[in-house]
């Protein structure tokens, strides 16, 4: 499991604390959102594959988090 994985089994808050406190940027928690999806669906084949669109939207805004 990668550090960018360990984002997505944190709750809200303890994530919103990361980006407030500018450890962590939004784009991040997506990535992690994302990797974990992927290491699941898999097995249990509940997602659609509309995250890519997802990751495009993010990294547009990007720019707007310092």
């Amino acid at each position: 499991m990668t550090a960018l994985s360990n984002l997505a089994f944190m709750d809200a808050t303890a994530q919103a604390e990361l980006v407030r406190s500018k450890e962590v940027k939004p784009i991040e928690l997506v990535e992690a959102a994302i990797e974990r999806i992927e290491d699941v669906n898999p097995k249990i084949n509940v997602f659609l594959k509309i995250y890519s669109q997802l990751m495009l939207v993010c990294r547009c805004l990007q720019g707007q988090w310092h």
